[in-house]
């Protein structure tokens, strides 16, 4: 009887152990899927703008491929938008009466690079 005992007792204590770990880890790992996209976007999506990476102002690259905080391509550089970043889905937030959007340009030699341009 003792033995059964015994092994009841191992055998609740290690399931008990396996639940308990595999529900950790979920909360561990659903935590980590929600709150993911909320550091990212909180580092990006700020003002004072700050660009993909920590980069600057579209138009400190290259003059002109801003327009408001509208990304614009001059001079042989194409600018659009990016919604990487953000984590909004979108590649424009805003703060009060500031508008900042994340961009990405190119140039004809192939070199790339991320910017913002606001208003």
């Amino acid at each position: 009887m003792t033995e059964l005992l015994q092994w009841a007792n191992l055998k609740i204590s290690r399931r008990r152990f396996l639940r308990r770990a595999l529900g950790g880890t979920f909360a561990v790992m659903a935590g980590a899927t929600v709150r993911a996209p909320i550091a990212f976007a909180q580092e990006y999506c700020q003002y004072p703008c700050v660009g993909p990476n920590g980069s600057g102002n579209c138009n400190t690259y290259v003059p002109g491929t801003c327009s408001g905080s509208s990304c614009t391509s001059v001079y042989g550089v194409t600018c659009d938008y990016t919604s990487l970043f953000c984590g909004t889905g979108s590649a424009c937030w805003t703060y009060g009466s500031h508008v900042c959007c994340d961009c990405h340009c190119g140039d004809v030699n192939g070199d790339t690079w991320y910017c913002y341009c606001n208003t």
